[in-house]
């Protein structure tokens, strides 16, 4: 894992954590040469956000749709890069 979730709800009521693989990362970043993976995280511009949140649903098995069907099934999302749990 690289540190970076996906917390994802459908409108089907069901709610994912997804962590974000360095494959999901890297064909994120080939579909956008020019941007940074941070300001995805960021949201700065929701298309690349919600593309990030598609190819985590993707790979973690959660659809199959192209990213234009896929986002009518989305209520809400956060991409967010969680602080490590200190072990005691």
């Amino acid at each position: 894992m690289i540190g970076i979730q996906v917390d994802l709800e459908l409108q089907d009521d069901t709610k994912h954590v997804l962590d974000v693989t360095w494959g999901i990362a890297y064909r994120w970043q080939l579909a956008n040469p020019d941007q940074r993976l941070d300001h995805a995280i960021e949201g700065f511009k929701i298309d690349q956000t919600l593309h990030l949140v598609w190819e985590a649903a993707k790979t973690h098995g959660l659809t199959s749709k192209p990213l234009h069907q896929f986002v009518d099934d989305v209520r809400d999302w956060k991409v967010s890069t969680p602080k490590e749990k200190p072990t005691t």
